[in-house]
């Protein structure tokens, strides 16, 4: 004070105030977050990369061999050639530790932060003006804080939202057809029995959709067989598991599953239950993108077991690439096998067919060896040969009663004779030739 210069005095700033670090930071002290900031300032050069880099995924270029030359290397030795396990990890932990919390920023648009790539992805839903159906070049993900493994990692997340579109506009192509072809499909493989026999439809035509949800992911000519096994019960577990419990939650009502009579009207609200179910695994698919990629913890695990080891990769022809998983006609087509594989034999049940496989136990090639039983035209019409075991069947239905006792004039005293009936082609087996119906055939119904 006066000219002693005691005390104290403010200058430009006010020393008497604290002010946050301008970087995003999981720090729980504004010291600790401006020590993040010229932290990151001086190990990247730019205070406002977030979280720790492991491994040395940030020091691979894109002039490595890996990825000037990717088709000369599998997909496995890419991803570990650009350290994307480290790359991933990181990513993860800055997710949990720092943009989590904030609620500020969704999953992906942290991951993709991480990796310097495009914001604003939309990723979590199925149609959005948003850039996850968009492939990234190894270029997209350099700068300060990553590396050459952002492009590959973003692009197997970019394969999964992909894929999962596709599952829907190709399901929703399979409804449409099977909506128009099921009143013929009734008629032909379920027409109307005179006594109107009792039932009760309890099919599980929900869970049916986790399969063929799960079909896109798996049904890949590039897949290596050694690992087709694990990415099928990988699939079922993160996709299907996942849309038959949403499913099933909602159209659990029985009148959904029960039907009293199998007459005109019954078939109608048949038609109307499958057109429900359908709609159901297409409404479904809007749920489970926005869940796999929700930054939650389990479909992070989800996420991680479906790309790791670079499974949605391109790399060389012996290696198990990208490329497409299906054509959209043929997932199409594939949807529709599969639905009436099931509703074939489900439809045969409750409308009084009964329907069945006999296994002859000869091989193939054996001319009618149940006489007995299957009439010799019978038998050409239902025949089946299982070509992996040599093994012989038939494909038939008990229709009526197993005899028919009667006289033809009056009984003369004693029991009227009887006449053992045969095993019959079930209706609607004609128009099962690999041409209508998804391109069903016997050897898919019997074979599977």
């Amino acid at each position: 004070m006066d000219l002693t210069f005691g005390g104290s005095t403010d200058w430009a700033v006010d020393l008497g105030e604290f002010y946050e670090s301008p970087a995003r930071s999981a720090a729980k002290t504004i010291d600790e977050g401006w020590d993040n900031f010229k932290h990151a300032l001086k190990l990247y050069g730019d205070p406002y990369i977030q979280g720790n880099r492991t491994g040395s995924w940030t020091e691979i270029t894109c002039t490595i061999p890996e990825v000037e030359n990717i088709l000369m290397f599998t997909p496995s030795e890419s991803w570990k050639a650009l350290d994307c396990d480290h790359a991933w990890d990181d990513a993860i932990t800055i997710w949990k530790e720092i943009d989590r919390k904030t609620e500020k920023i969704n999953f992906i648009d942290s991951i993709s932060n991480t990796f310097h790539t495009l914001q604003n992805m939309g990723c979590h839903t199925l149609f959005s003006p948003g850039n996850c159906d968009a492939g990234f070049q190894c270029h997209d993900s350099q700068g300060k804080g990553s590396g050459s493994a952002g492009y590959e990692v973003m692009n197997s997340i970019v394969h999964i939202h992909q894929a999962i579109v596709q599952y829907y506009n190709s399901l929703e192509a399979a409804r449409t057809q099977i909506t128009f072809d099921f009143p013929s499909f009734a008629n032909n493989f379920a027409p109307i029995p005179d006594d109107l026999p009792k039932f009760n439809v309890l099919i599980d035509l929900l869970g049916l959709g986790g399969s063929i949800i799960s079909a896109p992911f798996f049904n890949n000519s590039n897949l290596r067989p050694e690992r087709l096994d694990d990415i099928r019960d990988i699939t079922y577990a993160v996709v299907g598991r996942v849309a038959v419990n949403l499913i099933k939650d909602t159209y659990k009502d029985e009148k959904y599953v029960a039907i009293p009579d199998w007459n005109p009207a019954a078939k109608d609200s048949f038609l109307s239950y499958v057109g429900q179910v359908m709609l159901a695994w297409r409404n479904s698919t809007e749920q489970v993108v926005a869940r796999l990629f929700s930054g939650e913890d389990e479909p992070i695990e989800d996420l991680w077991n479906l790309i790791s080891d670079g499974k949605l990769i391109a790399g060389s022809s012996d290696g198990h690439g990208s490329g497409d998983f299906y054509s959209t006609i043929d997932l199409q087509m594939s949807t529709e096998l599969a639905f009436y594989g099931f509703i074939i034999p489900q439809i045969w049940a409750v409308s009084g067919t009964r329907g069945f496989v006999v296994d002859t136990g000869y091989d193939c090639g054996t001319v009618n060896p149940l006489t007995d039983y299957i009439l010799d035209s019978t038998g050409e019409d239902t025949y089946v040969c299982d070509e992996s075991t040599n093994k012989m069947y038939y494909l038939v239905a008990a229709t009526g009663d197993a005899q028919t006792c009667e006289c033809s004039a009056p009984c003369q005293g004693g029991a009227p004779p009887c006449v053992e009936h045969k095993f019959r082609a079930p209706p609607g087996l004609a128009h099962i030739h690999g041409k209508s119906y998804g391109g069903i055939t016997k050897e898919d119904l019997v074979i599977g």
